[in-house]
This record gives structure tokens, C-alpha cells and sequence, in this order.
């Protein structure tokens, strides 16, 4: 059952300043790699779908009538005609911290398309934002958005996993690039410290060679460092980068 709990504005009494960016997998959709033109029909790298449509995928604009490159980041943006895409965080939500979830969305001439996107810690909705063709940027352009919010000490949001949806909701195809989590209390700084003792050691590889074996992500998502629902060889090689520093930063 969906939760909706009341918070106050990130700039609110008592808000801490934003300090980090949190490591997000394929947030641009630079993957896989299109060529000029190109564009894939399946779900990002790194992102879920909730829904039984898979019309979504990444798009090199270059060369269509749509956009001038300067008007994007990187190479290419992400887009979906239907359907609906899930990103999970390796955070969980802290008291007394801000958050902010900061993304561009495009205005694709012809096509029109918004997006509603929602923050959620768990099944608790913690912010939404919804884009009406009023709210769209101009035609051939890209403009930013945000959600913000103030998680205060006695939230029952406390200790609950970090993700959020995109939901095309308008229009015939919504797109949107450069997403950014932004927290002044991100959570653990290495995600392959699978038993949480601040180092990244033989006995972490024996559990992620556990999680490795099942294929599917378990429900605390340990060992599924890119947090695309599966443990596989991606998670693998993200795990021996940390593997080979051994120390958790502070």
C-alpha cells in the first residue's frame, strides 16, 4: 500500500546543507553506446521497468530534427513512449537530512511528452513532480527540474531504501537526461562492504559469490551494485574496483 507522509522544504528549520552526490549507474544514458541516429527498444542498464510496456530506451539525437547537441549532456538522453522505469539507490533515508533528485527534461517538437516522477523511500512517497504540456520547455530544448525535501528526526521514512519512478504521462514520448542524487547524509560510501565491518575483504567476496549464485537481487539489495535487480557479472566487476582499495572511505 502506497504511504504519503508530510514533510518539510530542504530549506526549512533544521535542514542540513546538501554535501554529496550519490553514485548513480548509467544517469545519463550514455549505455549502451549508440552511434549518431541510433537508438535502442529495451530498458537503460541499470534501470528497472514496472510495467509490461519495454517502448523506452536510449537515443543518440544526433542528426534527427529534435535537438542541437548542446542542449543535452553527453552523447545521448533517454526516452520512453510507454511504460514506466524504476531506479534504486544504495542509500536509505537518514533523519535530519536533506535530499534533492535533480534531473533535464526534454521537449521533443511533435511529441510532447511529460513525465511524472516520484521520490520514494520504500512505499513511502516522499515527493512528486508532475510536467503538463504548460510546464514543458520549448520545443527543441531541455530544462531542469527537481524534487527537494527535509526528512526530519522522527520520520517514519528512517532506515527505508532510496529509488524513484518515470512515468510518461502525457504526449506521445517524454525524454529526459543527467539524473543527480544530492544528500547531506548519503549513507555508506562503499556498497561492496557486503557485511558492513568498513573494509571491502575476502569475507565480502564470500557473500557476494552467494548473491552472485541466486542471479536475482535480494530485498536489501546487497551485492546488486548497480542496482538493476540482478547480481551478475556488471556487479562483479564494480565489486573488485572496491575490492582492490579495501578501506571503506569515511
Amino acid at each position: 500500500m502506497l504511504k504519503v507522509v508530510s514533510l518539510l522544504a530542504a530549506t526549512g528549520a533544521g535542514a542540513s546543507a546538501l554535501a554529496a552526490n550519490i553514485s548513480m549507474f548509467n544517469s545519463g544514458f550514455e549505455l549502451p553506446q549508440m552511434a549518431p541516429g541510433g537508438f535502442t527498444v529495451a530498458v537503460p542498464p541499470g534501470w528497472v521497468s514496472l510495467s509490461p510496456s519495454t517502448n523506452m530506451g536510449v537515443w543518440n539525437p544526433q542528426g534527427w530534427n529534435a535537438y542541437t547537441p548542446d542542449k543535452y549532456v553527453g552523447a545521448q538522453i533517454g526516452y520512453i513512449n510507454g511504460g514506466k522505469l524504476e531506479k534504486r539507490m544504495p542509500s536509505v533515508i537518514k533523519g535530519d537530512s536533506t535530499w534533492a533528485l535533480r534531473w533535464k527534461v526534454g521537449r521533443r517538437p511533435g511529441f510532447n511528452g511529460g513525465l511524472t516522477i516520484k521520490f520514494f523511500a520504500g512505499d513511502i512517497l516522499m515527493g512528486q513532480h508532475d510536467d503538463t504540456f504548460a510546464t514543458l520547455p520549448p520545443d527543441g530544448t531541455f530544462a531542469e527540474r527537481s524534487i527537494e525535501f527535509y526528512v526530519p528526526p522522527d520520520s517514519p521514512a528512517i532506515g527505508l531504501p532510496v529509488l524513484f519512478t518515470l512515468e510518461k504521462t502525457i504526449g506521445s514520448q517524454a525524454n529526459f537526461d543527467d539524473f543527480r542524487l544530492e544528500s547531506s547524509d548519503p549513507g555508506p560510501a562503499c556498497p561492496a562492504d557486503l557485511n558492513e565491518d568498513q573494509a571491502v575483504t575476502d569475507d565480502d567476496f564470500q557473500l557476494f559469490l552467494t548473491r552472485y549464485n541466486e542471479v536475482f537481487a535480494q530485498p536489501d539489495g546487497k551485492g546488486d551494485l548497480n542496482f538493476d535487480a540482478f547480481v551478475d557479472d556488471l556487479d562483479f566487476q564494480l565489486f573488485v574496483v572496491q575490492y582492490n582499495v579495501l578501506t571503506c572511505p569515511e
